[in-house]
Protein backbone atom coordinates (compact mmCIF):
# COMPACT_ATOMS: atom_id res chain seq x y z
CA UNK A 1 0.00 0.00 0.00
CA UNK A 2 3.01 2.50 0.62
CA UNK A 3 3.92 2.19 -2.66
CA UNK A 4 0.77 3.52 -4.08
CA UNK A 5 0.60 6.73 -1.83
CA UNK A 6 4.63 7.77 -3.02
CA UNK A 7 3.57 6.72 -7.09
CA UNK A 8 1.91 9.74 -7.83
CA UNK A 9 5.11 11.49 -6.29
CA UNK A 10 7.00 9.60 -8.59
CA UNK A 11 4.74 10.75 -11.63
CA UNK A 12 5.39 14.27 -10.41
CA UNK A 13 9.15 13.27 -10.25
CA UNK A 14 9.54 12.31 -13.94
CA UNK A 15 7.33 15.13 -15.17
CA UNK A 16 9.68 17.66 -13.57
CA UNK A 17 12.72 15.52 -14.48
CA UNK A 18 12.02 15.39 -18.52
CA UNK A 19 10.53 18.97 -18.19
CA UNK A 20 14.00 20.25 -17.37
CA UNK A 21 15.98 17.30 -19.96
CA UNK A 22 13.70 19.40 -22.90
CA UNK A 23 14.90 22.60 -21.89
CA UNK A 24 18.31 22.27 -21.41
CA UNK A 25 18.36 19.81 -24.84
CA UNK A 26 16.40 22.66 -26.92
CA UNK A 27 18.59 25.64 -25.16
CA UNK A 28 21.55 23.86 -26.50
CA UNK A 29 20.04 22.63 -29.31
CA UNK A 30 19.02 26.57 -30.36
CA UNK A 31 22.64 27.73 -28.60
CA UNK A 32 25.44 26.17 -30.18
CA UNK A 33 24.48 26.94 -34.02
CA UNK A 34 23.68 30.90 -32.53
CA UNK A 35 27.40 31.17 -30.75
CA UNK A 36 29.59 32.09 -33.76
CA UNK A 37 27.16 34.22 -35.28
CA UNK A 38 27.81 38.07 -35.23
CA UNK A 39 24.11 39.03 -35.46
CA UNK A 40 23.04 37.03 -32.81
CA UNK A 41 23.44 38.07 -29.55
CA UNK A 42 21.89 35.44 -26.99
CA UNK A 43 23.37 33.79 -23.86
CA UNK A 44 22.70 30.28 -22.96
CA UNK A 45 20.37 31.81 -19.92
CA UNK A 46 18.37 33.34 -22.22
CA UNK A 47 17.80 30.40 -24.48
CA UNK A 48 17.53 28.33 -21.24
CA UNK A 49 14.90 30.51 -19.36
CA UNK A 50 12.51 30.98 -22.36
CA UNK A 51 12.38 26.90 -22.86
CA UNK A 52 11.37 26.53 -19.29
CA UNK A 53 8.66 28.73 -19.76
CA UNK A 54 7.23 27.06 -22.18
CA UNK A 55 7.49 23.46 -20.54
CA UNK A 56 6.26 24.91 -17.62
CA UNK A 57 3.52 26.50 -19.49
CA UNK A 58 2.34 23.03 -20.52
CA UNK A 59 2.03 22.00 -17.20
CA UNK A 60 -0.30 24.97 -15.95
CA UNK A 61 -2.93 25.06 -19.55
CA UNK A 62 -3.17 20.93 -18.40
CA UNK A 63 -3.25 20.72 -14.75
CA UNK A 64 -7.01 22.41 -14.90
CA UNK A 65 -7.61 20.21 -18.15
CA UNK A 66 -8.57 17.01 -16.27
CA UNK A 67 -11.75 16.27 -14.30
CA UNK A 68 -10.97 13.73 -12.08
CA UNK A 69 -8.19 15.93 -9.75
CA UNK A 70 -6.31 12.13 -9.07
CA UNK A 71 -5.38 11.60 -12.88
CA UNK A 72 -3.87 15.16 -13.09
CA UNK A 73 -0.03 13.60 -12.46
CA UNK A 74 -1.32 10.73 -15.32
CA UNK A 75 -1.92 13.69 -17.94
CA UNK A 76 1.00 15.98 -17.41
CA UNK A 77 3.71 12.61 -17.09
CA UNK A 78 1.90 11.70 -20.42
CA UNK A 79 1.65 15.83 -21.36
CA UNK A 80 5.60 15.46 -21.00
CA UNK A 81 6.45 12.25 -22.19
CA UNK A 82 4.98 12.72 -25.31
CA UNK A 83 6.12 16.28 -26.04
CA UNK A 84 8.84 15.03 -28.52
CA UNK A 85 6.12 14.08 -30.64
CA UNK A 86 4.95 17.47 -30.60
CA UNK A 87 7.96 19.06 -31.89
CA UNK A 88 8.26 16.79 -34.39
CA UNK A 89 4.94 16.89 -36.10
CA UNK A 90 5.41 21.11 -35.59
CA UNK A 91 8.85 20.61 -36.96
CA UNK A 92 7.42 18.47 -40.01
CA UNK A 93 4.94 20.95 -40.48
CA UNK A 94 6.98 23.89 -40.68
CA UNK A 95 9.39 22.44 -43.04
CA UNK A 96 6.23 21.74 -45.35
CA UNK A 97 4.88 25.45 -45.09
CA UNK A 98 8.34 26.52 -45.30
CA UNK A 99 8.92 24.46 -48.39
CA UNK A 100 5.67 25.64 -50.19
CA UNK A 101 6.49 29.50 -49.07
CA UNK A 102 3.65 29.64 -47.15
CA UNK A 103 4.23 31.83 -43.85
CA UNK A 104 3.22 30.30 -40.54
CA UNK A 105 2.46 33.40 -38.57
CA UNK A 106 3.01 31.73 -35.00
CA UNK A 107 0.89 28.43 -35.91
CA UNK A 108 3.47 26.15 -34.49
CA UNK A 109 2.84 27.28 -30.79
CA UNK A 110 -0.65 25.91 -31.20
CA UNK A 111 0.77 22.69 -33.50
CA UNK A 112 3.32 21.57 -31.15
CA UNK A 113 1.36 20.95 -27.94
CA UNK A 114 -1.66 19.65 -29.97
CA UNK A 115 -0.07 16.01 -30.13
CA UNK A 116 0.83 15.96 -26.35
CA UNK A 117 -2.12 17.02 -24.99
CA UNK A 118 -4.39 14.97 -27.57
CA UNK A 119 -2.34 11.28 -26.28
CA UNK A 120 -2.32 12.45 -22.65
CA UNK A 121 -6.14 12.87 -23.15
CA UNK A 122 -6.55 9.43 -24.61
CA UNK A 123 -4.92 7.81 -22.38
CA UNK A 124 -5.95 9.33 -19.46
CA UNK A 125 -9.73 9.82 -19.82
CA UNK A 126 -10.27 7.05 -22.66
CA UNK A 127 -11.75 9.32 -25.52
CA UNK A 128 -10.62 12.40 -27.51
CA UNK A 129 -12.73 15.27 -27.21
CA UNK A 130 -12.48 18.89 -27.42
CA UNK A 131 -10.46 19.49 -24.44
CA UNK A 132 -7.28 19.06 -25.86
CA UNK A 133 -7.77 20.99 -28.71
CA UNK A 134 -8.81 23.94 -26.28
CA UNK A 135 -5.94 23.56 -24.30
CA UNK A 136 -3.48 23.68 -27.75
CA UNK A 137 -4.81 26.98 -28.51
CA UNK A 138 -4.89 28.14 -24.77
CA UNK A 139 -0.89 27.43 -24.99
CA UNK A 140 -0.26 28.69 -28.40
CA UNK A 141 -2.21 32.12 -27.82
CA UNK A 142 -0.36 32.39 -24.58
CA UNK A 143 3.25 31.15 -25.87
CA UNK A 144 2.90 33.38 -29.07
CA UNK A 145 1.92 36.28 -27.04
CA UNK A 146 4.59 35.33 -24.22
CA UNK A 147 7.50 35.08 -27.38
CA UNK A 148 6.84 37.45 -29.44
CA UNK A 149 6.05 40.86 -26.78
CA UNK A 150 8.00 39.40 -23.77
Amino acid sequence: MENEKGFPRMKWGVSILMSLVYSFGAAWFYYLPAKGEPLIDVTFEELLLHFLVLVFLLWIVAIPGIKEKDKTADLVLLTVLTLPAGVFEALLILFILGGLGIETYGVEYFILPLVPFTLAHKAVEGKITLRPFLMAFVYGVIAFAWGNFA
